[in-house]
């Protein structure tokens, strides 16, 4: 009895460590793919923690899960089918079970712990049937081990012993030969004299769908005039594979991501923001470039549980933008408003952040003296009056009138909440660089960004296009709500005629979006659970707008394609500057008229080894991240 009882306690030991083996293979794949991915291999110490710390957590985990579910199911066979479980757990359907139960636990808790983001059905169920295929054959493998004792223990251990440190030898490895990669910076050695300059108009979320339909109607009247005095093309957004799983809000399409591609050239594995957050963690020089779930409380309340998460800066960018490169060959630039721009850059010219209304934020453009006073201090008109511009909807600003109200009428003044405060921003951009142009005169390249559609087109796609809701939206709100989105287009037509009427002639104007937009109707994930936004219609769509008139550029010219990395090169190439060949976008030489401009561009091998760009700080704001930005991506549905 003894004996058997020894037997036992051996086999769920080992059983427990196969467990451990499965997670260890696993948390190598892991690490080694985080590792090399996110670019961890750049610092050694980094690279050892990681290489260590996700096999041995794995490990650790399969352990328990394979010795607890050992014991449960070989009770359950000794009790329900009055077998003995020694016997039963040597036979082959059993270690499939056992194993694949142990997979499926791994793949369901990774699912879940990426909510709020719902699930890519069929990588889901792909991955299930590969963790399945995997998990019978090492069952196979390890047959003849089964129902052995110590020998078994050992060899199972030593097992798990080699897999991590094969992953810590690839780790160190890998660390080794990106160092010596690494060279010391130098100065450009020539200046550069460009016939044309460019202007960009980045306008988030816009999309035909919306464009086509309110150009049908005889709206948008300058939007219209560059389009068909110059190219369309659908400008394809790259899709991140951070979480293969996700997400239904963004469908994988992250805005601050793709800004950063648009204004590189670069693919986000390339820049390294992947995401509207990062995560600080202590012992590790770098950031995880994303928010790890459940280590930060998120949206209630500011602070962290025991990581530090914030929001990427322009320090946590790994390549160059386009105004480090413009700035580079001798040229001004002048940026207001892009997405991830601060700290700023000392450039030729000016850079107005991304974060200019956060009062309490040092350097928020550059140079100090292009403003004679805060631009924060400027005040938006009564928010009713904003309200009225955009929708036949009565906006009360009061919070305990709001109370008293039906929840839908005031869950929709919660997304006016937000979108006024976009507007508020947007307008405040626009002013500044209007005022800039005028002042400062026109640079070589000059580039600025909006957000507010985006806004509109999250929370009030369903009014504008009921149909493929069914039945579920009301007359009386489509009638309210109907315009949100098309005035907002229209609004933001005016500035671009604003823009067209001070931009030399020589210059090239380009509107670009990070993704397209549709409406959003299934919510449901693989695994169930409803959308945590149910108000929220609309969400995004790969193809995204891209417009180009002026100079060299075709007239009245459809493009096939477009992606976002396609961009920079084909603004260097236009502008004169030589192209860096290790730039994976090519130059849109189809736009390029051949009558104006030579399709044939100079080029060099990079501009990266050349000297790096000068910010005015030298560490990123890792103190955590404002209210107002959780609440916003909270709301927008990126995060829970």
């Amino acid at each position: 009895m003894i004996k058997k009882n020894k037997n036992i306690t051996a086999l769920f030991l080992s059983l427990g460590l196969s467990g451990a083996l499965i997670g260890a293979i696993l948390g190598t794949l892991a690490a080694l793919w985080f590792d090399f991915y996110f670019y961890f291999i750049e610092i050694l110490w980094d690279s050892l923690i990681i290489t260590l710390f996700i096999p041995l957590s794995f490990a650790i985990l399969g352990f328990i899960f394979g010795y607890v579910l050992a014991v449960l199911v070989g009770s359950i066979i000794k009790i329900i089918l009055r077998q003995d479980s020694l016997i039963m757990v040597s036979k082959w359907w059993y270690r499939l079970v056992f194993m694949s139960i142990i997979f499926t636990i791994y793949i369901v808790l990774f699912i879940q712990l990426q909510r709020p983001f719902e699930y890519k059905g069929m990588i889901t169920v792909i991955l299930f049937f590969i963790a399945l295929a995997l998990s019978y054959l090492l069952s196979i493998k390890s047959s003849k081990f089964v129902v052995e004792e110590s020998p078994v223990f050992i060899k199972k251990l030593l097992a798990t012993c080699v897999v991590m440190l094969i992953a810590l030898a690839v780790g160190i490895g890998g660390n080794i030969f990106s160092n010596s990669k690494k060279s010391k910076k130098i100065q450009f050695p020539m200046a550069i004299n460009s016939s044309y300059k460019v202007a960009v108009l980045g306008i988030d979320g816009i999309t035909w769908d919306v464009i086509d339909k309110l150009f049908e109607e005889g709206r948008l009247p300058n939007l219209k005039r560059l389009v068909d005095n110059g190219v369309r093309a659908p400008l394809r957004a790259e899709v991140s594979l951070l979480n293969p799983f996700a997400n239904s809000s963004s469908q994988g399409i992250r805005s601050l991501s793709a800004w950063t591609s648009l204004g590189t050239g670069r693919s986000y594995r390339e820049h390294g923001l992947h995401d509207f957050l990062i995560t600080k963690v202590p012992g590790l020089k770098k950031c995880v470039p994303f928010r790890i779930p459940l280590t930060t409380k998120i949206g209630e309340v500011e602070g962290k549980i025991f990581l530090n998460t914030t929001r990427p800066t322009s320090l946590h960018r790994r390549t160059l933008a386009i105004w480090d490169v413009i700035s580079m060959v001798g040229l001004r630039a002048g940026i207001v408003g892009w997405w991830s721009s601060w700290p700023p850059v000392a450039i030729n010219g000016y850079m107005i952040t991304d974060r200019l209304l956060e009062k309490g934020l040092p350097h928020r453009w550059y140079p100090e003296t292009v403003f004679s006073s805060d631009p924060a201090e400027f005040n938006i008109e009564d928010q009713n009056k904003v309200v009225a511009r955009f929708a036949d909807f009565h906006y009360i600003e009061d919070q305990e009138i709001r109370l008293k109200l039906e929840t839908k009428e005031r869950r929709i003044m919660e997304r006016f909440d937000v979108l006024i405060k976009d507007l508020h921003r947007d307008t405040i951009i626009y002013n500044v660089a209007i005022e800039l142009l005028q002042k400062e005169g026109q640079p070589d390249f000059f580039a600025t960004y909006f957000l507010s559609p985006d806004n509109s087109e999250h929370f009030f796609w369903k009014y504008m296009d009921p149909k493929p809701f069914g039945n579920k939206v009301s007359q009386e709100y489509i009638e309210r709500l109907g315009q949100v989105i098309p005035r907002s287009y229209d609004f933001l037509d005016v500035w671009i005629g604003k823009f067209m009427s001070l931009l030399d002639e020589n210059t090239i104007i380009i509107i670009c979006s990070d993704h397209g937009f549709g409406p959003w109707v299934n919510k449901v994930g693989l695994l169930g659970g409803k959308s945590f936004w149910p108000l929220n219609s609309g969400n995004h769509r790969r193809e995204g707008v891209l417009v180009m008139s002026g100079g060299p550029i075709k007239v009245g010219y459809r493009l096939s394609k477009a992606q976002q990395i396609d961009l920079v090169p084909t603004i260097l190439a236009v502008m004169g500057i030589p192209v860096p060949k290790d730039m994976k976008g090519e130059v849109l030489v189809e736009v390029i008229d051949d009558s104006n401009f030579p399709h044939s561009f100079a080029t060099i091998d990079s501009y990266e080894k050349y000297q790096s760009p000068k910010y005015l700080t030298d560490a990123a704001d890792l103190k955590g991240v404002d209210k107002e930005y959780l609440k916003r991506l909270k709301t927008l549905g990126y995060i829970r």
